[in-house]
């Protein structure tokens, strides 16, 4: 990871933890910077403000669940599909 722009990738972030800890490790294995990405993201908990913390220098997800760094859209595809 060293050097390397790192992107992280999870279908759910509820509370963080999962990502919070991949973000710290590719940090300290000298990952040039580390952007996340999810499907749906809950982030219970005071998890974005956690993830940015941790170092994240992006946060992106769907808007399965409309957050503040909602950034792909998808609800409307799901909802014409009847699956939300």
């Amino acid at each position: 990871m060293k050097g390397r722009d790192i992107v992280v990738i999870d279908d759910m972030v509820a509370g963080g933890g999962t990502m919070i800890k991949a973000v710290a490790t590719a940090l300290s294995g000298g990952a040039k910077s580390v952007s996340c990405c999810t499907t749906h993201g809950l982030f219970l908990g005071g998890a974005l403000e956690k993830l940015r913390a941790a170092g994240a220098k992006d946060i992106f997800c769907t808007d399965s669940i409309l957050t503040e760094v909602s950034a792909v859209k998808i609800a409307e595809e799901l909802n014409r599909a009847k699956v939300l």
